[in-house]
């Protein structure tokens, strides 16, 4: 989430772009390491607007290799 963020130009960017009130919602999403399912496609559709490819898996951490925790 946070390399998507970046794209974005930060937080209070990706708020704006998503009419969203608050940077912190970006930023507890970040923490928490998860977007609500419900904004995953708003985010899809303002990076393909912005020119950035951005899929659903561009949302998930890659599974953890063999022998790490999961």
């Amino acid at each position: 989430m946070e390399r998507i963020v970046a794209l974005f130009g930060g937080y209070a960017a990706l708020a704006r772009e998503l009419d969203i009130k608050h940077a912190s919602t970006i930023q507890g999403w970040v923490v928490r390491g998860r977007v609500p399912h419900w904004w995953v496609q708003p985010i899809i559709e303002a990076g393909r607007n912005r020119g950035f490819d951005l899929k659903h898996e561009d949302f998930f951490d890659a599974a953890p290799s063999k022998g790490e925790a999961a």
